[in-house]
């Protein structure tokens, strides 16, 4: 059974706390579909970036954001909030 992939607009951002992380995984993602990856820190930089953010076609966060930071789970009810 061969594996079908389904071409779908816009870009992906990443919610990863772990900079040297972050970097390899917005690296890899770009280079391996050929999309915009935007990579972010927190919950207040995905609010930041609303618009850029809403406009992607998936999300990928990490649920453990750091001592003192609302989670990755707090960044999906913001999202799912905004109806993403």
């Amino acid at each position: 059974m061969a594996l079908t992939c389904v071409r779908m607009g816009g870009g992906i951002f990443l919610v990863e706390d772990d900079d040297d992380l972050r970097d390899v995984l917005v690296d890899l993602i770009t280079r391996t579909t050929g999309r915009e990856c935007l990579g972010l820190r927190t919950l207040a930089e995905l609010r930041q970036r609303r618009d850029a953010v809403l406009r992607c076609a998936l999300g990928i966060l990490d649920i453990n954001l750091g001592s003192d930071e609302p989670s990755g789970l707090d960044a999906f009810a913001w999202l799912r909030a905004e109806r993403f």
